[in-house]
């Protein structure tokens, strides 16, 4: 089921603490590197150094664990406490054989059983927050699918399929620390696999290009994907932007298994063959740095040619400050505001992994194009620029310039009349491809309505839809017309109206829907941004949330692009700060940092400071001020 998300009326928004460096910081907060763990074929798991020394085998215990299989599969949870195991148990009398999935503590202690009666598992993968595992499972009457284990409160408490395309077998889960998902289907009649991610909240996957990947892993801080391809002409061990960019080959002799990341980014585990002089291989587990052609260095040989293949690595200390920081992005004027947004967001091209894949252009005198351009920005994960509707600003082409490859799309809202020809002009002259959206009183009406159903034709993989005059607190919306909801069919597309007049608006135009769509319509602005923020799309943690005023809509909309890109909400602020209903949604799992958009003011120093203490405690938090793509926590 894809979502739709409509709006209307003005939803949107608008110390003690210890100032950080404005300079940039392209990889993740640094953590240190703990033991490594492998499958050994055995009823536990050897571990070792991250240098391979000091190796000793691990046997779980507790829980009725018997031992009479053998681990096939070993995963640390995020903070190095848990493991998570899987277990071939043999079968006699010529029935199937089973696997089993178990969690114990680090140590091997306290195991517990979470799930049985498998015929295949695969790689299990916690989520940032340690609440749950992922897993590629495998019954003898159906594909391969990715299964969502709740293991926050115990054996039973809760399994659910995660959107999958039909007739494709999925495996290889890998969660990024904002909650996004992306495994690898294989599909019928297909030769090659690919990659597909679900955001937090997703009813279905959209494809991830220009890889075709047999086992992947995020970086730890999300912004690389890992991978292994030994089919079609580019074969061996890379990593990828994990926005979208060029591949860098790591290794070629990387074959098969498992690949985890270290917790510092720095090197990751891989998994190559050697042969035994006979009919079998055994595997050589390997360290290699996450640089071009990095030679392989071995950890360990296993003699069995039975071992799962299967590595990880446990978090070890943080090198970095654990405090979680509060920014500020804003600028002199709007226009300045987004790009000092951008700046926060994005590495300059060809540096880091935090790449733009294009960009948006909306004028900044009025707020349609923009509400609309939004949805597009953190769609086509870019940014979302203001200018004159005159003239391309100098300071939006710089921008341009740091964060975008040759040739990228540039997408400009709206006619003429909205942004000259001189913006066309000046993007073509910046080696970029001005792309034009908007209403030509053909296909579309010529006025904003018309620009937002062509924004909205643009945008794939995602139906989100939304309408009207205001900065929206979902991570993409774009405003449309009845005759574009007409198109929808509630039963299989989720349909949220955001605010008073949408739901009256559309339950009124389509009294078919009703009970099918899902009102999110508070009192006021601030609490139709609380239900909003409270939504399921957001995922079950919040590593970002963003904060802006709710009295103007430029920062909302710089800002909302961007933070739906980590998929975070968009919080308002009033003249007092957060409602108390909207300070509740600080309260989140795993919240890292807030971002707050717009200068003093429109947000004060001490609005952001009450924000942060509420979200992190009195002063237990670092503040920012137009840092560039500062490090994730």
């Amino acid at each position: 089921m894809s979502r739709a998300l409509v709006s209307a009326g003005v939803l949107a928004a608008v110390a003690g603490a210890v100032a950080l460096p404005t300079t940039s910081a392209q990889a993740a907060a640094q953590h240190g590197n703990g033991h490594i763990a492998w499958a050994v074929n055995t009823a536990g798991w050897n571990e070792a150094n991250a240098d391979g020394s000091n190796a000793h085998a691990v046997t779980p215990s507790g829980g009725g664990y018997a031992g009479t299989g053998h681990v096939i599969q070993v995963a640390y949870s995020p903070d190095g406490t848990k493991v998570a195991f899987a277990v071939a148990i043999p079968a006699s009398g010529g029935a199937v054989p089973t696997v089993e999935l178990w969690v114990a503590d680090a140590s091997g202690a306290n195991a517990r059983l979470f799930l049985k009666g498998a015929t295949a598992m695969g790689q299990p993968v916690w989520s940032p927050d340690g609440t749950k595992i992922y897993i590629s499972l495998s019954e003898a009457t159906a594909a391969n699918r990715i299964d969502v284990i709740d293991v926050s409160h115990g054996p039973g408490s809760g399994v659910t399929a995660l959107p999958q395309d039909a007739n494709c077998s999925a495996s290889s889960p890998t969660v990024a620390p904002n909650g996004r998902v992306a495994f690898v289907e294989l599909c019928a009649g297909a030769g090659m696999p690919i990659a597909v991610t679900v955001d937090p909240g997703a009813t279905a996957p959209r494809r991830l290009n220009g890889f075709r990947p047999e086992q992947m892993a995020f970086s730890p801080d999300g912004t690389w994907i890992a991978y292994l391809q030994s089919e079609g002409p580019n074969i061996g061990l890379f990593i990828i932007p994990a926005n979208g960019g060029s591949r860098v080959q790591i290794s070629t002799g990387s074959r098969g298994g498992t690949v985890s990341w270290a917790p510092d980014g720095a090197s990751l585990l891989t998994w190559t063959s050697k042969s035994t002089g006979g009919p079998d291989e055994v595997g050589v587990l390997n360290k290699v740095a996450t640089k071009p052609n990095s030679p392989l260095m071995p950890i360990e040989t296993e003699t069995s040619p039975d071992i799962g293949y299967s590595a990880s690595w446990q978090t070890g200390a943080s090198t970095a400050p654990a405090r979680p920081a509060a920014d500020r992005i804003g600028g002199a004027d709007r226009i300045e505001t987004s790009v000092r947004a951008s700046q926060w967001s994005f590495d300059a091209t060809g540096t880091g992994g935090r790449q733009a894949a294009g960009a948006v252009i909306t004028r900044s005198d009025t707020f349609a194009d923009a509400l609309a351009g939004n949805a597009l920005a953190a769609e086509k994960d870019g940014p979302l620029f203001m200018t004159d509707t005159a003239a391309l600003d100098q300071r939006v082409k710089n921008e341009l310039g740091r964060i975008l490859p040759p040739g990228a799309n540039v997408y400009i809202l709206g006619g003429t009349r909205a942004l000259s020809t001189k913006v066309d002009d000046a993007v073509a002259a910046l080696g970029f491809k001005p792309v034009r959206l908007a209403g030509d009183g053909n296909a579309y009406a010529d006025d904003r309505y018309g620009t937002a159903q062509a924004i909205a034709a643009e945008i794939t993989g995602f139906t989100w839809t939304g309408g009207s005059p205001v900065p929206n607190a979902a991570p993409h919306s774009v405003f449309v017309t009845q005759a574009y909801l007409a198109k929808l069919d509630p039963a299989k597309t989720h349909v949220y109206t955001v605010g008073g007049q949408a739901t009256t608006a559309v339950a009124k135009a389509f009294p078919q829907w009703k009970g099918l769509t899902t009102p999110l319509s508070g009192a006021d602005r601030f609490e139709t941004a609380y239900l909003v923020a409270t939504r399921s799309m957001f995922g079950p943690a919040l590593h970002e949330v963003g904060v802006a005023t709710a009295t103007n809509w430029p920062d909302a909309l710089s800002g909302g692009a961007l933070i739906g890109l980590r998929h975070g909400p968009l919080l308002l602020a009033g003249a007092d700060g957060l409602s108390a209903q909207e300070l509740s949604v600080l309260k989140a799992p795993g919240l890292g940092g807030i971002a707050v958009f717009g200068g003093t003011a429109v947000v004060s120093d001490p609005i952001l400071s009450a924000t942060a203490d509420a979200a992190f405690g009195k002063g237990a938090w670092d503040k920012g001020s137009n840092r560039q793509a500062p490090a994730l926590k």
